[in-house]
């Protein structure tokens, strides 16, 4: 079991570059059926939620939804 995301070392290519938030993601989660995914930005407070599908589809997708909190993300 991974304990740090510095300890990640992925494989395979890269898909494409996420360019919604304007502060560094701190937070990642891949929903179990692996459609839908979440980035998170404690500095804008914000949740970014993707699908999958439409990375696969086209790199330069946007978010499918966005959330914005009144507390920092861990």
């Amino acid at each position: 079991m991974r304990t740090s995301i510095e300890s990640f070392r992925p494989k395979g290519r890269l898909l494409t570059t996420l360019y919604e938030h304007n502060s560094p993601v701190t937070s990642l989660a891949i929903s179990e059926d692996q459609t839908t995914f979440l980035t998170a930005s404690r500095d804008e407070k914000k949740v970014k939620i993707w699908k999958t599908s439409d990375i696969l589809r086209d790199s330069t997708c946007s978010s499918s939804n966005t959330i914005t909190t009144d507390e920092k993300i861990n």
